[in-house]
């Protein structure tokens, strides 16, 4: 994998981890075309 798609995957999850913290549903659409979601929650 070249290093700037390496570069590029670090941002977006930060921005993802950042945007779950903040309480803030985020939807992720892998290479396959499957949609996922991450949804805050109470532990």
């Amino acid at each position: 994998m070249k290093s700037w798609k390496l570069q590029q995957l670090e941002k977006d999850l930060v921005k993802i981890v950042n945007n779950t913290l903040r309480s803030e549903i985020q939807e992720i659409v892998n290479p396959g075309g499957e949609t996922l979601y991450l949804v805050p929650g109470v532990k």
